[in-house]
């Protein structure tokens, strides 16, 4: 009888911490999902650049050829994100198929990184120039 009264006091703790354990972690980047898994280029357009996705320390780097104005613009046309357009520009949840959703992934989101830099700017407002580096990082 001990012996059962001790498991029923245990058992329910054990499912609070596995929950708890669950909600605090990563959640993980699904690359099943994405929409290319190794280096490839798309697009045909005049102008070249390079756009590399980073989650869960995977990366692809996808060379990009556009005619497009903005970064946003090119990736959109090309279907490499997808997100909601608001008062700032595209807010991006998707890239290469892989989501950051902050509000639905416990704090995740794309980091923009221009040529090494952080970008003060979003997508909508980045410039496309020839030979440029654009890294999406998923971030928490």
């Amino acid at each position: 009888m001990k012996q059962k009264s001790w498991i029923l006091r245990v058992v329910p703790l054990l499912i609070i911490l596995t929950l708890l354990l669950v909600a605090c972690g990563s959640v993980p980047a699904s690359w099943e999902d994405a929409t290319y898994k190794k280096d490839a280029t798309v697009g045909d357009g005049a102008t070249t650049v390079t756009v590399k996705v980073t989650a869960d320390e995977k990366t692809v780097t996808l060379t990009l050829k556009t005619d497009e104005d903005t970064l946003a613009d090119a990736m959109l046309a090309e279907e490499l994100c997808s997100g909601d357009e608001g008062d700032f520009g595209l807010y991006i949840k998707y890239v290469n198929g892989i989501r950051a959703d902050y509000d639905l992934d416990g704090g995740y989101w794309w980091n923009l990184i221009v040529n090494g830099e952080a970008s003060t700017v979003g997508a909508s407002g980045t410039p496309i120039k020839a030979g440029d580096v654009y890294e999406f990082v998923r971030t928490k």
